[in-house]
């Protein structure tokens, strides 16, 4: 009898076996894979090197006043005619930098502006000299950059310039009465002081120009007029893209 009994639990004790032994193959299975550890590496620091040596074309304004000594056949030298101009001009050149701090750079300048517009009033005539300025400059200044950091900069420069200056669409008048004058032309030798900030490829200044310590003036002598215009102390505002 017990045999049969026996028997008859076998299937039963083997099939529960079975499933214990998967349950703990199911259960053990992922206790036996071994973890897998992320290391997460410092990103490295990035760092722009700025190129500051390259061709440059830019736009600038100046900021002036002009000197107009002028001779009417009925009056005498005036000295004190002065006019407020403004000057819009274009640029182009190279600058080469030496080192981080200290470079070079040469400029052509082609300006115009308003005109150049003396009013004078004299025993009760008005009389007027009136001009349009173009100039053609070369500019040589030292460049010295006393601060910078990633794509930033900003320094300051000093050099000399030269201008050929001509003083077209030459006027006199005298109450309602006009007449024609010759075109002036002067030369110029003069110092210049600036403040300059970089960005990238993008330069801004802001400069000084000084009287010329070297200054040749042409004095036009029109049937009786004579004139002769000399400027004062410029400020000039300019931009710059650097290739």
């Amino acid at each position: 009898m017990k045999k049969h009994i026996h028997a008859l639990l076998l299937p039963l004790y083997l099939f529960g076996a079975e499933e214990v032994i998967i349950e703990q193959e199911v259960v053990q299975t992922p206790e036996m894979q071994p973890r897998q550890e992320v290391i997460l590496e410092p990103m490295p620091e990035v760092f722009y090197e700025m190129r500051k040596s390259g061709f440059l074309l830019g736009v600038d304004l100046s900021l002036g006043e002009f000197n107009t000594n002028t001779m009417f056949p009925l009056a005498s030298f005036s000295e004190n005619a002065k006019s407020l101009s403004t000057m819009f001009g274009i640029f182009g050149g190279y600058q080469y930098y030496f080192d981080e701090n200290f470079g070079l750079r040469t400029t052509l300048h082609l300006s115009s502006g308003t005109l150049s517009d003396a009013q004078y009033s004299i025993d009760g005539d008005e009389l007027q000299n009136t001009s349009t300025p173009l100039w053609l400059g070369l500019r040589v200044n030292a460049l010295w950059d006393f601060w910078q950091f990633g794509t930033h900069a900003l320094g300051m420069s000093a050099g000399i310039g030269y201008n050929a200056e001509f003083y077209l669409n030459h006027q006199y008048s005298v109450n309602e009465d006009s007449y024609n004058g010759s075109n002036l032309i002067q030369h110029n030798l003069y110092p210049i002081l600036g403040i300059h900030y970089y960005y990238r490829n993008h330069q801004f200044e802001l400069t000084y120009r000084f009287s010329g310590s070297l200054n040749y003036s042409s004095l036009a002598n029109d049937n009786g007029f004579e004139s002769l215009i000399k400027y004062n102390n410029f400020f000039g505002l300019s931009y710059s893209f650097r290739f």
